[in-house]
């Protein structure tokens, strides 16, 4: 496995939904919104989701492109080989009240 460490400060917005009692996170750098039922699963989806995201970008060759309109890059070149990647991007939680985010998920 060989990782990417990607120079970015990423910050996802974490609140408990009142009603589905699901956590719910977003990520506006991103444009990702995620659901789960624990505050340990959703942080397991965030990962998942930074992975998927980066190799999809990898694969459609749009890597470079989104890294540079985020105004971000890597500490090193991607490697030729592309299978068996792993991305470091590092984040942070801001929980927030319930209440807080009402209405930002539709």
């Amino acid at each position: 496995m060989i990782t990417v460490e990607i120079n970015a400060k990423l910050t996802w917005a974490v609140f408990q939904d009142r009603k589905s009692k699901y956590w719910i996170a977003v990520c506006d750098d991103l444009k990702i919104s995620l659901q789960d039922k624990t505050l340990p699963a959703l942080v397991e989806t965030i990962e998942d989701s930074i992975q998927g995201l980066f190799l999809d970008l990898v694969r459609t060759r749009e890597f470079d492109v989104f890294l540079r309109k985020h105004g971000w890059n890597t500490e090193s070149p991607l490697p030729k080989r592309t299978t068996q990647l792993r991305f470091d991007v590092p984040y942070t939680l801001n929980k927030g009240r319930r209440n807080d985010f009402e209405g930002a998920i539709c």
